[in-house]
């Protein structure tokens, strides 16, 4: 089963970490951790701890300001990177929490 796991940050990756550890056990599983937000803007992505994992990083969105506006082009930004990313590879299931704008 081919998953797809979408991480922003810091935050929803340490609690991914937990299952990710399980899943890459189990040969039946194959990850792809799809790094977006966040992780692309102060390079807090680590790959080094993923043995049988792929991992695509998506195209920065944090190059905006803080304000209305550039929280609203960031969030257009990292959806058109997630889409881009899902146009070119597929997924049975794709994992996303939900608790930040990006």
């Amino acid at each position: 089963m081919n998953l797809g796991i979408i991480t922003t940050s810091r935050a929803d990756y340490f609690i991914y970490r937990p299952l990710l550890t399980r899943l890459e056990l189990d040969h039946f599983f194959q990850l792809t951790i799809i790094v977006l937000g966040q992780h692309l803007y102060d390079n807090s992505f680590n790959e080094d701890s993923l043995k049988n994992t792929k991992v695509i990083k998506g195209s920065a969105s944090f190059k905006y300001t803080q304000d209305p506006t550039g929280i609203s082009m960031a969030m257009g930004e990292t959806t058109k990177a997630a889409a881009e990313v899902l146009a070119t590879n597929k997924f049975d299931c794709i994992f996303v929490l939900g608790d930040r704008y990006e």
